[in-house]
């Protein structure tokens, strides 16, 4: 069973655990066919259109190409750099 104390530990571990913000393009279109009576934009927010996505990328049907890592964070401006 997980205590209150397993989680501030865990919470404590992540903070103190060095970050940097990873941003990746994939540079993929993703081709999905709806219904003409779903709204499209509420369907691209939708849990259902990022499962079809996720799908296709864990299918290997897409490419990931690494962009961009940056590793400092200013936390007075919230941006990293």
């Amino acid at each position: 069973m997980i205590t209150q104390e397993d989680i501030n530990r865990f919470e404590q571990m992540q903070e103190a655990t060095p970050k940097k913000l990873v941003v990746i393009d994939t540079m993929q279109y993703f081709e999905i066919e709806i219904p003409t009576e779903i709204h499209s934009q509420e369907f691209v927010e939708s849990k259902e259109c990022r499962k079809i996505c996720a799908d296709k990328i864990l299918s290997q049907m897409t490419d990931l190409n690494l962009h961009q890592v940056l590793d400092v964070y200013d936390p007075k401006t919230e941006t990293w750099s």
